[in-house]
């Protein structure tokens, strides 16, 4: 866990001073950042600026003014947690923060309108809402992954952020390959032109958990919307399917989503390959019909 202290006297008179620390740190080691930012006795205050950590909930314990003596004893206590141990807090935290809290397509576009000036956050959520992709399989995309002739993004990895690398997929049956509305493959299309010299093993979003929780953060409450995670895209993509997407049975929907089920059989696989086709036909005219195409406005 790193948070940025900021001296507050400076701040206020206008200037940005302030270091990186890593918790837990020392009291010695805590004491060489304050002077190295200039907290002393005529500038005596500071605050927290900024913070990051790769288990998202425990950002709702960081506050502007929080305790650094807690914050160290927390960061000690996090780093104490074996890998499944800091799964299941995350999934904890998260659950508790935002339990069943969706976006239904009219919430959503608000929210897509005040991320048109953050393009590669536009797209990233672009992809989480329209596809239902989980939050490592986003991470995990690469341009190869990207097919614009099919309109198709196939998931085969599953970016781990606590360790910096890609992984395995949640389950065997979460390697698949999603269609997509044709609105968002053109937005793809569009967002790839921009990043020069992509290979095709580069990531199409190279960035981090915690950076895309706080712009959803800002940007939920920049127009006021009900707190959600980022695992709550998903929900809001199923469930929207379930409500708009007429074609769509429970078992495609499923299949779509990389669910693992007690039986899957070759004719499902085949008949999950065209409803797929069929769910994104559906999607796009959702995603066009509601509110145009707005990668022509970025």
């Amino acid at each position: 866990m790193k948070i940025y202290i900021t001296n507050l006297g400076k701040y206020v008179e206008g200037y940005l001073i302030g270091k990186w620390v890593q918790l837990p740190i020392d009291e010695d080691a805590l004491e060489k950042v304050l002077e190295a930012i200039g907290i002393d006795d005529y500038y005596e205050e500071f605050f927290i600026t900024d913070y990051e950590t790769e288990i998202v909930g425990v950002g709702n314990s960081i506050g502007e003014y929080s305790s650094l003596v807690e914050l160290n004893k927390l960061a000690e206590r996090l780093e104490d947690l074996c890998q499944s141990d800091a799964d299941k807090l995350e999934a904890v935290l998260e659950y508790t923060s935002c339990r069943g809290v969706i976006w239904t397509l009219e919430e959503y576009q608000k929210f897509s309108e005040v991320m048109q000036d953050k393009p590669m956050f536009f797209y990233a959520f672009e992809v989480l809402y329209w596809s239902g992709l989980r939050l490592g399989e986003l991470l995990g995309l690469t341009k190869d992954d990207v097919s614009l002739e099919d309109g198709t993004l196939k998931v085969a990895r599953s970016y781990k952020t606590q360790v910096h690398k890609d992984g395995k997929t949640k389950t065997v049956t979460s390697k698949r390959t999603v269609h997509i509305p044709q609105n968002l493959v053109d937005e793809l299309a569009e967002y790839m032109e921009t990043l020069y010299g992509l290979s095709g093993t580069d990531k199409l979003f190279p960035t981090s958990k915690t950076t895309l929780h706080k712009r959803l953060k800002e940007g939920a409450n920049q127009v006021g919307l009900d707190k959600i995670t980022i695992h709550g895209f998903r929900h809001s993509h199923i469930s929207m399917i379930m409500n708009d997407v007429q074609c769509a049975s429970v078992m495609d929907i499923a299949k779509r989503a990389g669910h693992k089920k007690p039986t899957t059989t070759m004719i499902y696989t085949h008949r999950y390959k065209s409803k797929d086709e069929m769910i994104a036909n559906e999607l796009n005219k959702l995603m066009m019909g509601e509110r145009g195409n707005v990668s022509e406005e970025l």
